[in-house]
């Protein structure tokens, strides 16, 4: 996993400065298309981040990535593959009714519906062998082997009403059927162009700074900053790293730089590199050109998502670049192995 950084910028005049309760509406200028609002349809960041102020998990990640409780208040291994979760009592959906350990299992079971996600959140739940309800707030879930990362897995699955688990995603596009126990409710929302919110003065964290929030989508860099310095938002996400320094100049303008994390897999970053068993000799026409490909095909095949070791099991060379260079001179005039060098 690695870091990248993010940049936000907001004007000091707007409710993000001092005093937050000055300012009943906050508007935002988001980077990045919002495509539902339904919270188990896809992983895709602008989703989660939009779904994160409507509906709770049962565990929080803070900025660290650290666990911390959220609709849970304590977890527990029972064994390797057994554990057990203790709710938050008092909690209400938006829409009045109470949360307990129902909801929860009806939103695991509801991620495995999902049809036509392009990323599903199944991934996440699959481990999952069996959810028991042991009272209205605690419940015990089973995996089919040692899972230690299931709270951190849970923190990712919102939880709906246990009402919602047949509801589609139209449903949740609605708005009107989007309860979750968030900071926020939700009551307008146009996938891909905006989403409004309105503060949920009984959620369980305290009540939050500001009346209602307006999401809006501007996907260019340049619109977005301008929309920005015109006060037509307060906030922008996403500023490029060309424009940081300029706005950060400007005395209206306050940034803000963090990082985020996003996985790196290291078998992906492997593939790039060129592994060979043998230097091959020089030689010209077409014995030299068949030479070149059956050694493309050969590093194709010791590729191994593994570390140290081939598929077959055989010690893999070191990553070499100027060796791998030298051999494939030869081969500079093949196109065939060109084709396949990356």
């Amino acid at each position: 996993m690695k870091l990248r950084l993010i940049i936000i910028a907001w004007l000091v005049a707007s409710a993000i400065g001092p005093s937050p309760s000055a300012a009943q509406e906050l508007r935002v200028a988001l980077g990045s298309a919002v495509t539902s609002a339904d919270p188990h349809f896809t992983v895709l960041g602008s989703n989660s981040a939009l779904a994160r102020n409507v509906f709770d998990g049962l565990i929080n990640q803070d900025d660290t990535q650290r666990l911390a409780p959220a609709l849970a208040v304590s977890w527990r291994a029972l064994d390797t593959t057994n554990w057990e979760f203790k709710l938050r009592d008092g909690v209400k959906f938006h829409d009045g009714s109470e949360f307990g350990a129902e909801d929860v299992a009806a939103s695991i079971r509801r991620v495995a519906t999902i049809k036509n996600s392009p990323n599903s959140f199944l991934p996440f739940v699959r481990p999952i062998k069996a959810v028991t309800i042991v009272d209205r707030l605690t419940l015990r879930i089973e995996t089919t082997a040692p899972y230690p990362l299931l709270p951190a897995a849970l923190s990712r699955i919102a939880i709906v009403p246990r009402g919602a688990e047949l509801l589609g995603q139209e449903g949740f596009n609605a708005a009107t059927q989007a309860h979750g126990t968030g900071a926020y409710k939700l009551v307008e929302f146009v996938p891909g162009e905006r989403a409004v919110l309105r503060r949920n003065d009984a959620h369980w964290g305290g009540t939050p700074s500001w009346d209602r929030v307006v999401f809006r989508i501007v996907p260019n860099d340049s619109t977005r900053i301008a929309t920005l310095l015109a006060g037509d938002v307060d906030v922008i996400e996403n500023v490029p790293t060309s424009n940081a320094a300029k706005l950060a100049a400007d005395a209206r303008v306050r940034i803000a730089r963090g990082q985020q994390s996003r996985d790196v897999h290291p078998s992906r970053q492997r593939s790039r590199a060129i592994a060979f068993r043998a230097r091959p000799r020089r030689q010209s026409g077409a014995q030299s050109s068949a030479r070149c490909r059956r050694t493309a095909r050969d590093r194709d095949r010791d590729r191994s998502p593994g570390i140290g070791r081939t598929r077959d099991g055989r010690r893999r060379h070191r990553h070499r670049p100027a060796r791998a260079a030298r051999i494939f001179r030869p081969c500079a005039g093949d196109r065939g192995a060109q084709g396949r060098t990356r």
